[in-house]
């Protein structure tokens, strides 16, 4: 629901000053704004994010990204995945991508990737699904520049887990590496107060990373391409991934749309989910109808953490394949051998960069770094501290 902006007035102020009180309703709004002056009524419209990374995708954030003094290409040599001669990427295996999405157990959003579309059988009148329950689930995920899938990390708002958690269905998950079908069935289960990525839930994660690395036969140090999440600046994270091989590396601040390789393909994901979550849903009608012995509506079947967990087992090996991941890295100007930045999609890119969009070289020493993420963090922040910190 939008809301007006306006002055906090009595009713017989407002009519005396011409200044009204708060209005939600649309219809009265466009009213109300069409008899009164424009300097009285405005609407107040949400920041919308991608306005900010318009502004920084430019082709000389796209050079600073690759080519700058903490660009990928740099980190890739120095953890001797590049041939610093050829340009050529040796061990594509060693290059991964973290990301984290959110998914509703049943809530349908209005917009976005988790949108569940108005549909229904020919003949029919469409019909919008429940939205009942609103919990989400955060999803963990990190793929390989091989298209390997690693293993299912599921964060939920939960004091504890409890044995409702532990289903059969999640018995395919038994900690083993598929080399063929480039897939690991490790997981973890995580519990905090949100439900959200945390310094220790990442730590937990990439100690199963490591483990599963070892288990694949992956060479140490890798690099672990990721966002600004301040998960990632952690000091017992930084510490470990220092200690075991990992080289956490991430983009300039607001541009993992198109720098990200998991943001290209984890709407995929929301898809594969709610396609699933109808299947399940038809199966629970059908067990409440023949218990109830009665005709149940699809509304009343209401979706709950235990179901979310069995929707999942079901859709996480198959939600992508190898080649859907590989793409995604193309779309990011990543190839298994080498660094394509002309691969990058140009759509909602600036012909002339603003002031907003330069990019100067990031600070070589870690008290020069931007305390926060609100004031933009140069390319790989996280890698440029690690190295600041070793010398």
């Amino acid at each position: 629901m939008e809301y007006m902006e306006l002055h906090s007035c009595t009713a017989g102020q407002a009519l005396a000053t011409g200044r009204f009180p708060l209005i939600e309703k649309r219809s009265l709004q466009r009213r109300v704004a069409g008899t009164v002056k424009a300097d009285i009524v405005s609407e107040k419209k949400p920041v919308v994010a991608e306005r900010k990374r318009v502004v920084v995708y430019t082709e000389e954030t796209v050079t600073e990204h690759f080519y700058g003094e903490a660009g990928l290409k740099k980190t890739l040599i120095d953890a001797g995945i590049m041939d610093p001669a050829s340009k050529r990427n040796l061990h594509p295996e060693r290059v991964l991508n973290r990301d984290e999405s959110p998914q509703f157990i049943q809530y349908c959003t209005t917009k976005g990737n988790n949108i569940l579309r108005r549909g229904a059988a020919k003949g029919k009148s469409t019909v919008m699904p429940d939205s009942e329950n609103r919990e989400c689930v955060t999803i963990d995920v990190v793929t390989g520049l091989d298209g390997f899938l690693y293993g299912l990390h599921v964060l939920i708002s939960r004091e504890c887990i409890t044995e409702g958690c532990v289903l059969d269905e999640m018995n395919i998950f038994d900690s083993k590496i598929h080399k063929l079908s480039k897939l690991s069935t490790f997981c973890l289960l995580s519990n905090n107060q949100c439900g959200v990525q945390t310094g220790v839930s990442l730590l937990n994660r990439e100690k199963m990373l490591v483990d599963e690395l070892k288990q694949r036969g992956v060479q140490f140090p890798v690099v672990e391409t990721t966002d600004n999440h301040e998960s990632r600046y952690d000091e017992e994270v930084m510490k470990y991934c220092e200690d075991n091989g990992i080289a956490q590396w991430s983009e300039k601040s607001n541009t993992s749309g198109k720098f990200q390789m998991l943001d290209q393909v984890n709407r995929q994901f929301h898809v594969e989910y709610i396609k699933g979550a109808r299947e399940h849903i038809k199966l629970r009608r059908a067990q409440m109808e023949a218990e109830f012995n009665r005709v149940v509506d699809e509304s009343e079947v209401k979706l709950a953490l235990t179901d979310f967990f069995i929707i999942l087992s079901r859709i996480w090996f198959t939600w992508s394949i190898v080649m859907d991941r590989i793409t995604a890295w193309r779309r990011v100007g990543v190839l298994p051998d080498r660094l394509a930045p002309e691969l990058i999609p140009r759509d909602q890119f600036q012909t002339e960069p603003s002031q907003q969009a330069v990019v100067i070289a990031g600070p070589q020493r870690v008290e020069d770094f931007p305390a926060s993420p609100e004031e933009g963090r140069p390319c790989s922040y996280i890698y440029q501290r690690h190295r600041a910190e070793a010398y």
